[in-house]
């Protein structure tokens, strides 16, 4: 006779059961499910059904016929009137009720794990958090942070999909540029007409603040063809509407010129400025600037030495690189040297040294470093030149 199951028999009971789990597991959640869906359901019907008794209790004492009421953690009422209504001591964390000559047409209660929405056609069970989060709502709030007008506050709701403002136009040196949750441009930032808070997402208080750029320029400063030792530095600088400046202290300085002022054309036209002269004022909209330095070339002191032992000297005035240079006259100290001799241009010493200017009245080409193939002078100094003579 056969005592026990053999393993494979015990195996397949198990297989067998483990299947009947799998199909019905579903059906029981579901069944359960349904009975806690019920309850629930049942247990907001229960509360509405006392409540409308107790309307009517007070009704027909007081003529008490509201026609809403409104559940809050704290306190119940009824068309502003406080009632007191709980079932075994309980009552829904928050809620409303509408009536109608002291019938019910709807209501929504929630209670800590779910809530219960009933209309005049069906009635619904609704997760209590995700309850909780339709009805959060958010004021938006737009500071304008020191500049223009500040748009109207929003009201957000879980289902709003909420856009940035758009300001339209600038406000007087200053132009917007993004919103941003903290006043110094930081924090979560929108461009104008971007999403802030997408449908179905709950909402919170939120402020925004306009974040501005201030109108700016740049000034530049401009060598106006010349090589200088000494200039503005930095060379270009930014110029904010409110902020005031001055055209630069530094002098700039160049071989052979003297500055003489800064203009905003470059053949001294223009507005025209000396250092330290007043550019632009505070709360002011600034302009792209370029000021030319101007500059005035020195003149030096040629003297024209005889060099005969005589008393003869002469000074003439030469213009560093002027073309002007070809109309001075140079005297020649004809008849005033020595006897039997003839001139033979002047020199930069008394006895050698380099020809510069030849007896046959020119600038002599061999002597660039003071004259241009132009004739140009273009040595930066006072200087004596020397007549030398020849047999």
């Amino acid at each position: 006779m056969k005592k026990g199951f053999t393993l494979i028999e015990l195996l397949a009971v198990i297989v067998i059961l483990a299947v009947i789990a799998i199909i019905a597991t579903p059906k029981i959640l579901s069944i359960i499910d349904d009975v806690k869906e019920r309850a629930m359901i049942s247990s907001a019907t229960i509360y509405v059904d006392g409540l409308t008794k107790k309307i009517a209790s007070a009704n027909l004492i007081n003529e008490f016929n509201p026609s809403s009421c409104t559940i809050t953690d704290e306190n119940m009422t009824c068309d502003g009137v406080a009632l007191d209504y709980r079932v075994n001591g309980e009552k829904p964390t928050s809620g409303t009720i509408t009536l109608n000559n002291g019938t019910v047409t709807g209501y929504e209660l929630l209670f800590s794990d779910y809530a219960v929405i009933k209309n005049s056609n069906e009635t619904t069970l609704v997760d209590g958090q995700l309850y909780r989060d339709m009805h959060t709502v958010g004021i938006l709030t737009y500071d304008a942070n020191g500049h223009g007008e500040v748009p109207s506050p929003v009201t957000m709701t879980y289902s709003d999909t909420v856009y940035a403002e758009v300001l339209f136009g600038d406000v007087t040196g200053y132009k917007f540029s993004k919103w941003c949750t903290n006043s110094d441009g930081t924090g979560s930032c929108y461009a104008a007409a971007s999403i802030i808070k997408g449908a179905d997402k709950v909402p919170s208080d939120m402020t925004l603040y306009a974040i501005w750029n201030e109108k700016a320029a740049m000034l530049t400063y401009n060598k106006n063809g010349k090589t200088t030792q000494t200039f503005p530095s930095p060379a270009s600088v930014t110029m904010r509407y409110s902020q005031a400046y001055s055209v630069t202290s530094t002098k700039p300085t160049a071989t052979g010129y003297k500055f003489s002022k800064w203009c905003t054309k470059s053949n001294g036209t223009g507005s025209c400025y000396n250092t330290n002269a007043t550019l632009k004022a505070a709360n002011v909209i600034p302009t792209t600037t370029t000021l030319y330095a101007q500059w005035v070339a020195n003149t030096y002191t040629v003297t024209l030495n005889a060099n005969d032992g005589t008393s003869y000297s002469k000074n003439i005035g030469l213009t560093y690189y002027s073309t002007n240079n070809n109309t001075v006259t140079i005297p020649v100290p004809s008849g005033m040297g020595y006897t039997h001799y003839t001139f033979d241009g002047y020199w930069t010493a008394a006895t050698g040294g380099t020809k510069v200017y030849s007896a046959t009245g020119s600038w002599n080409s061999t002597a660039a470093a003071y004259w241009t193939s132009s004739g140009q002078w273009k040595w930066p100094q006072n200087v004596v030149l020397y007549a030398h003579w020849k047999r």
